[in-house]
């Protein structure tokens, strides 16, 4: 299962590398870290072109973890429209969508001396639309704060549960779905080097 995430990932991460010609005139591109529902938390791949229509962009967030049983990815996509844009600052509207996965396997001993293993995942879907404001801490560092209205569309798979009962965990023999929907207010934070 990782090694599809992990393909889908890394074209994602090369795409705008296809997409904005090095030779472009107007073309910044820039490297650094994100964290965010929508921008993906992680390493950050953005590009901002200046032309005639006025400055406009797109943000790739990635990460992937794995340790042991456990392992998690988080990518997201944000496309970026200045409103007004100039040396040490600018401000935008952007819209994108994120999704985060989890994944983990786990032992469990019951009373009776039994061995049982189990299996969580949850996947959240996060689409949103916000305001950003950039900041430039340098010529090429610039700090980009942004709020976003989010979606959270979550999914979470259980093999089998642990319910909790006054006393003590009980292992239940059953799978267990759940789905969820929140609209929330999400800041999120990038800090870009453009070169």
């Amino acid at each position: 299962m990782i090694k599809p995430i992990l393909l889908v990932c890394a074209a994602f991460l090369l795409w705008p590398f296809y997409y904005c010609q090095a030779g472009d005139a107007g073309l910044e591109k820039g490297f650094g870290f994100t964290a965010g529902a929508v921008s993906g938390i992680g390493f950050a791949k953005r590009d901002i072109i200046n032309d005639k229509t006025g400055a406009h962009g797109s943000q790739w967030g990635l990460v992937l973890w794995k340790s042991g049983n456990d392992g998690w990815a988080d990518i997201g996509y944000q496309r970026m429209r200045f409103i007004d844009r100039k040396e040490s600052s600018g401000l935008y509207f952007l819209y994108g969508a994120g999704a985060w996965y989890s994944g983990r396997y786990a032992d469990y001993i019951a009373e009776s001396g039994s061995f049982e293993k189990y299996f969580t995942q949850e996947t959240n879907l996060m689409p949103g639309a916000g305001l950003g404001i950039e900041i430039g801490l340098e010529k090429h560092l610039k700090l980009n704060i942004e709020l976003t209205m989010t979606l959270i569309i979550g999914f979470s798979n259980y093999d089998n549960v642990y319910a909790d009962t006054l006393k003590e965990f009980i292992l239940v023999k059953r799978p267990f779905r759940k789905t969820s929907l929140l609209i929330n207010p999400i800041p999120q934070l990038s800090l870009i080097y453009y070169y």
